[in-house]
C-alpha cells in the first residue's frame, strides 16, 4: 500500500511538472489587430514622413519570437513617395523586415497584469542583421496579450539602405527612423 501511494504521488508530481513545463512554453500566435508605424525626419525643416501597415506575422518556436513585416505593405499615404520608399528598401530583393527576440528576455505578465521592459533582438532589414534594443509593454487581459513596442530607432545606413533625393522635391529622409509596433497575441 505504501508503494502504491508513493507511485501515485510520483505520477501526480510528474504530471504537474509536465503541465507546468508545457504551459511555460505555450507558443504565442497573433490574434486581432496589428499596427506598425514609422516616423522619419527629412533634411527640410518641418517636413517628416510617417507611414504604417497593419500587416505583421508572429512566429514562436518556443525559444525565439519572430515578428515579420512585409515591406511592400508600408504606406505613407502618397503613392509616389511609397514608390520611392519601396525602391530604396529594394522590396523585390528584400521583401521583409524581421525582428527575432529571445523569448527568455521578455516578461510575460499574469492575467490582469501589465509588464514592461527593455529587450534586445536581432533586426534583419535589407539583407543585413544587427542587434537592436527596444522597449515594450505587455498587458494580459482575459483573452491574451496586447503588446506595444516602441522607442526603437533604426539607422538606415547600418542596413545599407540608400535613400536618393527626388528630382521633383529636393528632400531626403534622415537615416534615423523611429518605429512602433503593436499587436494582440494569445497562447
Amino acid at each position: 500500500m505504501k508503494n502504491l501511494r508513493r507511485s501515485f504521488l510520483f505520477v501526480t508530481v510528474a504530471i504537474c511538472a509536465l503541465s507546468f513545463t508545457l504551459a511555460a512554453y505555450a507558443k504565442l500566435a497573433r490574434t486581432g489587430s496589428a499596427s506598425v508605424k514609422f516616423h522619419a525626419d527629412t533634411n527640410v525643416p518641418f517636413l517628416s514622413v510617417d507611414g504604417t501597415t497593419n500587416q505583421l506575422t508572429l512566429a514562436d518556436d518556443g525559444t525565439t519570437l519572430t515578428i515579420t513585416v512585409p515591406l511592400a505593405t508600408l504606406s505613407t499615404g502618397i503613392g509616389l513617395r511609397d514608390t520611392h520608399m519601396k525602391n530604396a528598401l529594394e522590396v523585390d530583393k528584400f521583401p521583409n523586415a524581421e525582428l527575432a527576440i529571445p523569448r527568455g528576455s521578455l516578461k510575460f505578465p499574469g492575467q490582469g497584469e501589465r509588464a514592461s521592459g527593455t529587450a534586445q533582438g536581432t533586426l534583419t532589414l535589407h539583407g543585413r542583421s544587427k542587434p537592436m534594443s527596444f522597449s515594450y509593454t505587455v498587458q494580459h487581459d482575459g483573452s491574451g496579450y496586447h503588446v506595444t513596442g516602441g522607442a526603437m530607432t533604426v539607422n538606415l545606413d547600418d542596413f545599407g539602405v540608400v535613400v536618393k533625393k527626388s528630382s521633383i522635391i529636393p528632400a531626403s529622409v534622415k537615416p534615423n527612423v523611429g518605429l512602433q509596433v503593436s499587436f494582440d497575441a494569445a497562447e
